[in-house]
């Protein structure tokens, strides 16, 4: 069976991400759904547009190849609250939580993206609870804000995005929110 998905995301980034993985494994994607930029919190955005898609999503359960996938980060919140958060947005429109029944993916960068990109392109020594979105030197030290300076760079961002994707599942995750995102995404064959 060859996935469909939806994607709701944060960024452009992730979508550009998420978008290529995708087609490593197959999933053909249908629709993207990405915060507006420059428009407020991205994790406000996808929280709200949660409850609509999931009750899209439920409605065509005749449609056993379709699925949903909802990528939004973790910030400073951590996964627990941020997946609590969502479950209490759903509840507060009348929809029931997101179960094991749904064909949802919810995956959840902690702290950011920038994060699992970094750590999938062999960056070793990150903290999820630190954001990597803005390399610092007083923050991140000289080598480490020099090596992500170099990963997220204009130029070589399709190399960055790119070498994730193919590390993906390619040994144990080091990073919590990675492994659960490796449990996510397997329900929809990547």
């Amino acid at each position: 069976m060859t996935w469909r998905i939806d994607l709701v995301c944060e960024d452009r980034r992730t979508e550009r991400f998420v978008t290529r993985l995708c087609e490593r494994y197959g999933i053909k994607v249908l629709t993207v759904h990405v915060a507006p930029s420059g428009k407020g919190s991205g994790e406000s955005w996808v929280r709200k547009q949660l409850p609509g898609h999931v009750k899209k999503l439920r409605s065509k359960n005749y449609q056993a190849s379709l699925g949903l996938w909802v990528v939004i980060d973790a910030d400073k919140e951590g996964l627990r609250v941020r997946r609590r958060g969502l479950d209490e947005e759903l509840t507060a429109h009348g929809v029931d939580p997101a179960s094991v029944a749904d064909r949802l993916a919810i995956l959840i960068p902690a702290w950011c993206i920038e994060t699992w990109l970094a750590s999938l392109n062999g960056i070793e020594g990150l903290a999820e609870e630190t954001s990597y979105k803005e390399p610092s030197v007083p923050v991140h030290g000289e080598e480490l804000a020099r090596a992500l300076r170099d990963l997220f760079d204009k130029e070589a961002i399709g190399e960055t995005l790119d070498g994730a994707v193919a590390a993906w599942k390619q040994g144990e995750p080091r990073l919590e929110s990675l492994r659960r995102a490796y449990e996510e995404t397997a329900k929809h064959g990547a």
